[in-house]
């Protein structure tokens, strides 16, 4: 989900409380609606804070949608991973002082990072 896609669900979330709330007098079931809308809300305010993590996660999927999974990762160990993640760390901050950061290359940086961190944990496991 995009920022602003969020910013989207986060304003549609408050007009639908604003809606219910104004259509309804504060029964026990308008209670319970509204209390779902504002659980949304917090959902959504949660993922907008979070969307760096959530692009990760993204990159985590892409890799393992282009066949680098836990098995590949595995095969190449930790140390490779880390190796592969401190090259794209190196690129971001290269291309940082020519131009503007390249923020997908840091995103790809840390989704290795967290590679190898996850084939670490499958090692002592």
């Amino acid at each position: 989900m995009t920022n602003s896609q969020t910013m989207t669900a986060i304003e549609a979330v408050d007009r639908l409380g604003a809606a219910v709330a104004e259509i309804h007098d504060a029964d026990d079931s308008t209670a319970a609606v509204l209390e779902d809308v504002n659980a949304a809300r917090a959902i959504l305010d949660r993922v907008h804070r979070h969307e760096a993590i959530l692009d990760v996660l993204d990159e985590r999927e892409r890799h393992e949608a282009l066949g680098y999974t836990t098995e590949h990762d595995d095969d190449h160990g930790t140390e490779e991973l880390l190796e592969l993640a401190d090259q794209q760390a190196w690129h971001y901050r290269w291309s940082s002082q020519v131009s503007a950061p390249d923020r997908s290359r840091l995103v790809k940086a840390i989704a290795l990072g967290v590679a190898a961190l996850e084939t670490l944990d499958r090692q002592v496991r």
